[in-house]
């Protein structure tokens, strides 16, 4: 595997799209940069505007918070306030809501066949 080094600039970043599973309005658009598959993960930049949006993916994700706040509500517990700085980790089959107070950037690796 080779070194990469990438330098994400605002141009970098694909158009905005809807979420796939809105909760509500307004209905939250999101972004992504600087994105790889690597054999066990795929990783990049995610941003999301402000709304409320059900979690998509199955997999296990760690994810570190560049800008942004809001919070995550799993199914069942608490709501986890996210702020930039911090970082989070959601096992495999992790259900929940985003709520997304001020446009949200994060970091993420998405672990591949963590789901299965």
């Amino acid at each position: 595997m080779n070194i990469k080094h990438t330098n994400v600039q605002e141009a970098d970043f694909s158009p905005f799209t809807n979420v796939g599973a809105p909760v509500g309005t307004p209905i939250p658009q999101i972004r992504t940069a600087a994105e790889q598959a690597l054999p066990w993960a795929e990783v990049g930049i995610w941003e999301c505007t402000v709304g409320k949006m059900e979690r998509q993916i199955a997999e296990a994700e760690h994810m570190y918070f560049i800008s942004g706040k809001g919070r995550f509500t799993p199914v069942g517990g608490e709501a986890i306030e996210i702020r930039a700085g911090d970082s989070l980790f959601l096992p495999a089959h992790t259900k929940g809501v985003w709520e997304i107070d001020e446009t949200l950037r994060k970091s993420y690796a998405v672990f591949s066949n963590s789901a299965a």
